[in-house]
């Protein structure tokens, strides 16, 4: 049995850790784990006659074999040619397609390897009789060269496998094995799910100074003390009632660590300042349960998928909340009774999908600031939420760590985390009345 090759660059992470522990997550650079994947055809007497076996990067041999970006697939696919008859040819693909709902699959990568043919068989052996051992090896192309925007053909990064509940489009990769015989007979074929996964790290790393505090296990600065680490968004005021009784206005200004470029399993950093001449406002929307922060992904399908600027329509643009901001008082210098500085957190669990642009389908990231919700709090209609977020920035959601750097949550300890609620951010797509649900999960 021949096994699986890995890259040294690909490795992931040693998810059970990051799974046990959310206060401080650490990227081990250690072999991934590895398992072996079996799969075959069976006769009437439950005899199995081919056979793919292959290592993954799965936990398991029950799960689906997983690669990631940078992996040689390599195996042996069995064959009791008795079980057979007038075979041409063995040949085993690797296949992915996009799929959006009503329409037909479109293929970007299709590599094949023929294990055995006629053609090349000697007049002695050119039927194929008895047992075979044939081994393969695919190299996974880092981009493919597909239609994009406008009908233009370019270079796209390989995107990752991609299928949920209720969504409008998907992305699948199979491995088949194919058995072809000769006129008025059905070719057979094996056919496995594969699941493919990005290899995608951070631009750079955090500054010295907020490098230094997840080190010592301090609190990050904020970005008084650390200006470059910090995306400081315009200050933008929010009016509205306080208690039906009077007018409040208040001013908010929300700063994004930097890079805004976010690894899985780790917290994005935020900073809110909120400032008001009525300190009773203050102290109500000052409330963690108030503020109302969340990430929220964007997934684009279609033609515009892989546009700059897509123009986006509701049946071909679909957002949903992926998780919830929390915050804490910052206790930093400068706080008064006209002025509240919070430090703040969004978790990114290791389930999320990262960024990925592609023809066809792509998912992308924001961090709105929706604005306060709280008992006595109305906001004024021009900041309604049907006017969209008060805020909204665009971040990057990378599938791992830079090698070496630890990331910490500076939550206060015990601190309840925000749960979202699934059934009630999906978004869907309507056509008419019909909705379509995929047979895919979360």
């Amino acid at each position: 049995m021949t096994s699986a090759t890995f890259s040294s660059e690909a490795e992931l992470p040693n998810y059970a850790d990051v799974a046990g522990s959310s206060r401080s997550i650490t990227f081990l650079s250690e072999s991934p784990p590895e398992s072996q994947f079996k799969t075959g055809l069976q006769d009437e007497k439950g005899y199995a006659w081919l056979t793919l076996q292959m290592n993954s990067r799965s936990p398991t041999t029950a799960s689906a074999p997983s690669f990631m970006e940078g992996d040689s697939i390599t195996g042996v696919v069995h064959l009791d040619a008795e079980k057979t008859d007038s075979v041409k040819a063995v040949y085993i693909e690797v296949l992915a397609t996009t799929t959006t709902v009503g329409q037909e699959p479109e293929r970007f990568l299709a590599l094949k390897e023929t294990l055995w043919s006629t053609e090349k068989a000697t007049k002695a052996s050119a039927k194929l009789m008895g047992k075979h051992d044939w081994p393969f090896q695919f190299t996974l192309p880092k981009e493919v060269e597909v239609t994009g925007p406008r009908g233009k053909k370019g270079f796209y990064q390989l995107p990752p496998s991609f299928s949920e509940r209720a969504s409008p489009a998907y992305l699948d990769y199979k491995i088949v094995v194919t058995i072809k015989r000769g006129m008025l007979k059905v070719n057979q074929k094996l056919t496995t799910t594969m699941l493919y996964q990005l290899l995608t790290v951070p631009a750079s790393a955090p500054t010295s100074l907020r490098t230094l505090a997840y080190t010592e296990g301090k609190p990050i600065p904020g970005p008084k003390l650390d200006p470059e680490g910090w995306k400081v968004l315009q200050k933008r005021p929010v009016e509205g009632v306080l208690f039906g009784e009077r007018d409040v206005e208040i001013n908010v200004q929300l700063s994004l660590a930097t890079p805004v470029q976010y690894a899985l399993g780790s917290p994005i950093p935020l900073h809110l300042i909120l400032e008001s001449e009525d300190s009773q406002a203050l102290d109500l929307l000052s409330s963690p349960t108030a503020i109302q922060v969340a990430l929220t992904r964007a997934i684009t399908i279609g033609s515009e998928a892989a546009a700059e600027d897509p123009e986006r329509r509701t049946n071909n643009y679909i957002t949903t909340v992926e998780s919830k901001a929390y915050f804490w008082s910052a206790q930093e210098l400068g706080e008064g009774p006209n002025r509240r500085v919070l430090q703040g957190e969004i978790d990114l669990e290791m389930k999320t999908k990262p960024t990925f642009i592609f023809p066809g389908l792509s998912i992308e990231y924001l961090v709105n600031f929706e604005g306060f919700e709280a008992t006595g709090w109305q906001a004024k209609s021009h900041d309604s939420r049907a006017k969209g977020p008060l805020f909204t920035e665009e971040v990057k959601i990378t599938s791992r760590q830079l090698a070496g750097l630890s990331m910490r949550s500076n939550a206060p300890p015990g601190y309840q985390r925000p749960v979202v609620d699934y059934n009630k951010s999906l978004g869907y797509l309507e056509n008419g009345n019909q909705r379509f649900v995929h047979y895919g999960h979360r």
